[in-house]
């Protein structure tokens, strides 16, 4: 994000589907500013679904500093405690490097195969997917 280009508003969606499973998406884009929204619907959607595993899908998510990884962290955290598991399904190219650096990839469940970066999808015909459209990082 910079200083001359407004903040592109955060966007929270769920959904049930034939699996088991809570998928959540999360577009726009999470920092310091907004990251207690997300924290606070991601706990929402924890207590809301108790049984269900969660599956993120950041690949909308133009932006997410240390607050929001924060967050992502924290309620891998809280599903961990209620024997569920929370993971990343689809992530940015900006998403993958911040995991990346951080070395919170695996923590995640990010697949290898998305860590190897945008070459691999590419080659898999799914970059577009994967990497979100985001450029420059």
């Amino acid at each position: 994000m910079y200083a001359d280009t407004p903040p592109v508003p955060l966007r929270i969606t769920h959904q049930l589907s034939g699996v088991p499973e809570l998928h959540v998406a999360v577009l726009g884009e999470v920092d310091l500013s907004n990251a207690h929204v997300l924290a606070r619907r991601l706990r929402e959607l924890l207590r809301s679904y108790p049984d269900l595993p969660v599956v993120l899908d950041l690949s909308e998510l133009g932006f997410c500093d240390c607050a929001g990884l924060s967050v992502l962290l924290e309620a891998r955290s809280s599903a961990m405690a209620g024997h569920r598991s929370l993971r990343v399904a689809a992530v940015s190219r900006l998403v993958i490097r911040l995991l990346e650096v951080t070395g919170t990839a695996e923590l995640l469940d990010l697949p290898a195969a998305r860590r190897a970066g945008p070459r691999l999808y590419a080659a898999a015909g799914v970059a577009d997917l994967v990497c979100g459209g985001v450029d420059g990082v």
